[in-house]
């Protein structure tokens, strides 16, 4: 029977304040036994998508929620913050936590997103709320000695939340931890409010405790005193090491198991496979009209962003130019196949009314620059036919294509393919795609070196190699299957495909009917997976005043969803690591072995370093 689960956790989306992934949470809580875990981070939610599939990955119930920081008044940026924990109980809950961190944002002080209570109370349904660590406003009020103040705010949260409001314990050694927890037990009994206990979580062991110490060297930006090391006991415990910090005391083992009851309330879920974008209300124009009148078969939204398109084009003269509308036309079409209409014009939209306000934008960063419908919105300020970008390194069409790999054995078709359906130019293929047949192909043939096949099977190994490079990502996905075989999800019985090449390739445990037809059902539909829009990375002046416009206009439910993570890079901080950290001078033993980690060397080591993705800094320190 679980008797405890942890719902104060904060991963490495808390930034400088957490230092565990989403799906090593999941995986170290379903170790553990435990049904359930909640995520907690700092003023953010963008660890809700990772965390949500980690979590089904590994059977574990996920419960969604936020640690925000609270002042009494948000037009003063230097006021004291207090922690609330915040848990969402449905998809009301869900709701109103998205639009509490968009507010947050706009009321930021020192990069802290900010709320006040009142703010709080109305967006109070279906929210579940704990007081939080010793940082919480409950507990700072019983340390700094004013505990009929502390008494009273819990009342008033309970009047407010009834039996959704719980008052929090944890303890990891601290003093401040010694005094408050006598006062929760005692304000729980004589207000009738339940008390849980958690354990803050920032990291899944206790060996990753010295990594956390790194990070928040690199937060504050000098080496923590011995002093201010914090114990190595924020790491997510098994029931019996919870028990074990509270000594078995009866009335302390029960704050462990109505953490429990919390976990049953919580049912929250976020769904996947559909788009989640706000309404874009298209302006009313006469123009518009007229030519919304000769586009048949398209939406308005499709309509519109052709006309600003074409609008943009003939402004920068580039309308008369050799291949501008040739390209522009190709990639609306690639835009109207992935629904991603909308996406652009909301993204337009915010630009132009920056700009009106005087808010000055930069070109463009990564692969966006690459899309001349960006670039004729005004979105991005580069040409990128002028300097040979490419598209579909920012977004490309999942057309069906013409097979390219030809005779399995000779290999000699037209090394060009052309869309069938969708109406994707003609172009050479990449050298990625070209590697991804070759590697197919090499596969293939060394499995079948050793073994003699019949003509039927050759013919039909031939039929199925040509369908999957009628799309060439689909040979992608079936290397990816092929990689990892036992953890690679399959829309329907993969089995039923009836495929000879993956009894081949050991994909499939059945043997393949020869006299019956291949179905490749399985295959991921990437025009469903890619819910998620590309990113469109552009730097504003004033992004609090994008910020505002944002959700005022959109929804401030869905703002949270958008805004950007700052993901923590090794190659881009681990120079600033050596230079907070500065090992050198620690008297910690364990730390010894760093000891030539210093600012010269750290430089050094940042040239050397590649970007991998999923790299951590723990790995390159270690």
């Amino acid at each position: 029977m679980v008797k405890f689960v942890h719902l104060h956790c904060h991963t490495d989306y808390s930034l400088y304040d957490g230092f565990m992934s989403p799906e090593s949470l999941a995986e170290r809580v379903a170790l553990l036994d435990q049904k359930a875990v909640a995520i907690t981070d700092h003023g953010k939610v963008a660890g809700f998508i990772k965390f949500s599939k980690a979590c089904k990955k590994y059977g574990i119930k996920p419960i969604f929620g936020v640690e925000m920081y609270m002042s009494h008044d948000l037009s003063i940026k230097k006021i004291k913050r207090y922690h609330i924990i915040i848990l969402a109980k449905n998809n009301e809950g869900l709701k109103n936590i998205y639009k509490l961190v968009s507010i947050g944002h706009k009321n930021t002080a020192y990069n802290f997103p900010r709320i006040d209570f009142d703010i709080l109370k109305k967006h109070k349904d279906g929210l579940i709320i704990t007081t939080a660590c010793i940082a919480g406003e409950f507990s700072q009020m019983i340390i700094d000695d004013k505990v009929e103040e502390a008494f009273v705010f819990a009342k008033k949260c309970k009047e407010v939340w009834g039996d959704d409001f719980y008052l929090e314990i944890n303890y990891t050694g601290l003093e401040d931890q010694k005094k408050v927890i006598p006062y929760i037990l005692k304000c729980g009994k004589e207000l009738g409010i339940k008390v849980i206990a958690t354990n803050d979580c920032h990291y899944v062991s206790k060996n990753d405790a010295k990594f956390q110490q790194y990070k928040k060297s690199i937060s504050i930006g000098r080496p923590i005193a011995d002093n201010e090391r914090d114990p190595n006991e924020y790491y997510v415990k098994s029931y019996e090491e919870m028990s074990k910090v509270f000594n078995g005391k009866k009335n302390w083992i029960e704050c462990l198991h109505n953490t429990i009851e919390i976990a049953d309330k919580c049912e929250a879920e976020i769904v996947f496979g559909q788009a989640n974008l706000p309404l874009f209300n298209i302006p009313v124009s006469e123009e518009f009209e007229k030519f919304k009148n000769t586009q048949f078969s398209k939406t308005d939204e499709q309509s519109y962003l052709r006309f600003k398109s074409l609008e943009g084009l003939k402004e920068k003269e580039l309308d008369t130019k050799s291949g501008y509308l040739q390209r522009l036309e190709d990639e609306l079409e690639t835009i109207r196949f992935t629904e991603f209409d909308r996406y652009f014009l909301i993204v337009s939209e915010y630009c132009d009314w920056a700009r009106s306000q005087g808010v000055r934008l930069g070109a463009g960063r990564g692969s966006c620059v690459g899309s001349l419908v960006l670039y004729c919105l005004g979105v991005t300020g580069l040409d990128p036919i002028k300097y040979g970008l490419s598209m579909e390194r920012f977004l490309y069409c999942e057309a069906e294509y013409r097979a390219g790999i030809g005779d399995f054995f000779s290999n000699q078709e037209n090394p060009k393919w052309e869309s069938q359906n969708r109406g994707c130019r003609t172009r050479e293929k990449t050298e990625k795609e070209k590697d991804l047949e070759k590697r197919l192909i090499n596969t293939c043939k060394k499995k079948i070196s050793d073994i003699k096949i019949s003509d039927t099977e050759k013919n039909r190994l031939k039929d199925e190699l040509r369908f999957f490079t009628k799309n060439l990502t689909l040979i992608d996905d079936l290397m990816e299957v092929m990689k990892y075989k036992q953890s690679y999800q399959l829309n329907g019985d993969i089995n039923r495909c009836n495929s000879y090449l993956f009894s081949l390739l050991g994909i499939t445990d059945a043997k393949a009917d020869l006299s019956k037809d291949f179905n490749f059902t399985f295959v991921v539909d990437r025009k469903q997976s890619r819910i998620s829009p590309p990113d469109i990375d552009i730097d504003f002046e004033q992004r609090d005043t994008i910020l505002q416009h944002l959700c005022k206009i959109y929804g401030e439910d869905r703002v949270a969803l958008i805004g950007t993570t700052n993901t923590y890079k090794p190659k881009a901080s681990v120079q600033f690591a050596a230079k907070a950290a500065d090992v050198t001078k620690t008297n910690n033993p364990d730390e010894k072995r760093f000891s030539s980690l210093n600012d010269q060397e750290g430089k050094r080591l940042s040239k050397m370093m590649i970007n991998i993705p999923n790299v951590t800094l723990s790995q390159w320190l270690g």
